[in-house]
């Protein structure tokens, strides 16, 4: 599962920049996962999480490992405790998590690609 880390880059996108720790962004996480948004479409409901939020502001200020440990922690303390998830689910929405995550680190470092944090190439990238 952490293995994924090993190839992510070590550095957040504004390494000489402020930063955001990771237990910080696993409770933000965890709380975009408590309060969920549900939002009646075409006689169904969908829930939506505002994990994004917290997510952009890893993708700057976080060390891609500390994020993809942030994105898993805040989410498996909600699931397991709180919503008392089978080890089944918990283990694919993990899954689902860290393929997220990983993706999101690198389709940003990609898009980003050298660029200041503050420029419009960045912001595109989040």
């Amino acid at each position: 599962g952490f293995g994924l880390a090993g190839f992510l880059p070590q550095h957040s996108a504004s390494p000489a920049g402020p930063t955001v720790s990771w237990l910080l962004l696993a409770v933000l996480f965890g709380i975009a996962e408590v309060c969920v948004l549900h939002v009646q479409m075409r006689g169904g409901a969908r829930t939506v999480s505002l994990s994004e939020a917290p997510l952009v502001l890893g993708l700057f200020f976080t060390p891609p490992p500390d994020l993809v440990l942030a994105r898993l922690i805040g989410p498996l303390i909600v699931f397991a405790i709180i919503r008392r998830q089978s080890v089944l689910k918990l283990g694919v929405y993990m899954a689902v998590l860290l393929v997220e995550v990983g993706l999101a680190v690198e389709i940003f470092r990609l898009i980003c690609n050298g660029s200041s944090v503050s420029s419009p190439r960045a912001w595109l990238a989040a």
